[in-house]
């Protein structure tokens, strides 16, 4: 029996919120120690010892198994696709993330995936411009919270990752600056020129809030230290909010008026 698309699409939700969820687990399980050093971290359950790092890892693996059934509801791509993402977040907690660069990249690869996955779901398929555009961003908000960590550690040692002493503020500076660049030229082509969009160009309406929303995060980052914890600024930055929302508005507008 054929799933509806919308349940497809919050089965695939769920499907990565219990992947993610595992593969956060996972990781806390493998920096507890470094964890009890951190100003912050030490306060996560399995840092702080109020969750057994042997309970810690069979609730991951039942999320990740649960994860996996529930993705064969859709299709066996969809399982695959699930199953390259974990994969990939294994080969990231045990080797990649302590390798310069590809640290960040593996990061960008997995909200890649996401979009992949979400492709799947719909059995739509996306602009290979959008995954230009999702990998820059993803790229530009890693390389963030790598400059976070780095200004929050000021040299103290308190992260334990070796990986830090190879980052310096200018090169994540540079690199940001360039990474930035590439995502904002990437949308506004995006806007232009992909196919499934209006040919009227009135998509090119929502990028006045792509440059203004990465242009706050920027200064979220680098002028109020802000970049280590991305999930705060997105969540909490109430300009940031008001240019999501306005951005969805627009966008939802335009695609129904001319698409």
């Amino acid at each position: 029996m054929a799933v509806p698309i919308l349940s497809r699409a919050f089965i695939t939700l769920g499907c990565f919120v219990l992947a993610s969820s595992a593969i956060y687990m996972f990781n806390d399980v493998i920096d507890a120690d470094k964890d009890k050093l951190h100003p912050n971290k030490k306060y996560r359950p399995v840092a702080s010892g109020r969750l057994g790092k042997k309970l810690a890892l069979t609730v991951a693996l039942i999320l990740a198994a649960g994860a996996i059934f529930a993705s064969s509801a859709i299709s066996v791509a969809m399982v695959f696709v699930l199953l390259s993402y974990l994969l990939l977040m294994l080969v990231y907690a045990f080797f990649l993330r302590e390798i310069i660069l590809l640290d960040v990249f593996c990061i960008s690869a997995g909200f890649i995936i996401r979009v992949v996955a979400g492709a799947v779901a719909i059995g739509v398929p996306m602009s290979p411009w959008l995954y230009v555009c999702m990998g820059f961003g993803s790229l530009y908000i890693a390389l963030s919270k790598r400059m976070g960590e780095l200004m929050s550690d000021n040299g103290n040692g308190h992260d334990g990752r070796k990986l830090l002493e190879f980052y310096t503020q200018e090169l994540l500076s540079s690199m940001l600056t360039i990474v930035l660049s590439a995502t904002l030229i990437a949308y506004c082509l995006y806007t232009f020129i992909a196919d499934n969009l209006p040919s009227n160009n009135s998509m090119m309406l929502t990028i006045p809030f792509v440059v203004y929303g990465m242009l706050r995060y920027l200064y979220l980052v680098r002028i109020e230290g802000k970049g280590e914890r991305p999930e705060i600024i997105i969540v909490k930055d109430i300009p940031i909010l008001l240019c999501v929302g306005m951005w969805f508005f627009v966008s939802a507008t335009v695609l129904y008026l001319y698409r």
